[in-house]
């Protein structure tokens, strides 16, 4: 699937199968990130995947983002945690919210 614009998305992502490509684009999300396909799943390009809002977040899977972006308002300890392998390409900025880098 091809991102042809900026996405906001009530929720997560999850990537059971092809390829997501994410062009240029910024998907903002409030859910959790799951790639079950591995390495050929998703196509960072030089996007942007920034994890908003209120709730907590997981990134699920090894992932490569080229821009990754934290600006999440909730009140726990971890606004965002990685329970695998996450590369960042470029820059990983956090405007709000705490990373647990696992």
């Amino acid at each position: 699937m091809d991102v042809v614009t900026n996405l906001t998305l009530t929720g997560g992502v999850t990537i059971q199968s092809g390829t997501l490509k994410a062009g240029t684009n910024t998907l903002s999300l409030t859910g959790n990130w799951t790639n079950g396909v591995g390495t050929t799943g998703f196509s960072e390009d030089t996007s942007t995947v920034r994890f908003v809002g209120s709730a907590a977040a997981d990134i699920q899977s090894d992932e490569t983002f080229y821009r990754l972006e934290l600006a999440k308002s909730y009140a726990g300890f971890d606004a965002l945690e990685t329970a695998s392998n996450v590369h960042v390409l470029n820059d990983l900025v956090i405007t709000n919210g705490t990373l647990a880098w696992r």
